[in-house]
């Protein structure tokens, strides 16, 4: 099994492209859908419950917003091992470092989707880089 710091490498180069593809080429119903994912995954915050489906479900559509359907298939494997908070949820960090984590990755979140609404395949490359450099500091400092 690949380390959450591998993973996250190759996810970095793979969805900053992906990413900048969907904000040129995105309907206004995947936007709505995106948006709808990341209301989900503020919810789950709030309620203290796992984000992973909404964090999932929100990596996969950007995927399925590129046209290329290769994209989906390349994040749908190895299921939920391109998620790292999978791994996380399962125990090895305590709430309150969960919570402080799911907050930040909020923010790029809400970053990402800022610049594939205004369709900027620039502003929205650098932010999904900075998002997945950021998960791989928090979740795999020392791998």
């Amino acid at each position: 099994m690949s380390s959450m710091r591998e993973i996250l490498e190759l996810r970095l180069g793979l969805e900053s492209q992906a990413v900048a593809l969907a904000a040129r080429r995105r309907t206004e119903e995947q936007l709505a859908a995106m948006r709808q994912a990341l209301d989900d995954y503020q919810d789950a915050l709030a309620g203290a419950r796992s984000c992973v489906e909404a964090d999932r479900r929100f990596h996969l559509l950007i995927a399925e917003a590129t046209g290329n359907p290769y994209f989906g298939e390349i994040m749908r494997h190895p299921g939920d091992a391109p998620i790292p908070r999978n791994r996380i949820d399962s125990g090895e960090r305590n709430g309150k470092e969960l919570a402080r984590h799911g907050y930040l990755a909020n923010l790029e979140h809400e970053a990402i989707l800022k610049a594939i609404r205004h369709q900027d395949p620039d502003a929205a490359r650098a932010a999904m880089w900075s998002h997945l450099s950021n998960s791989r500091e928090r979740f795999a400092p020392d791998e």
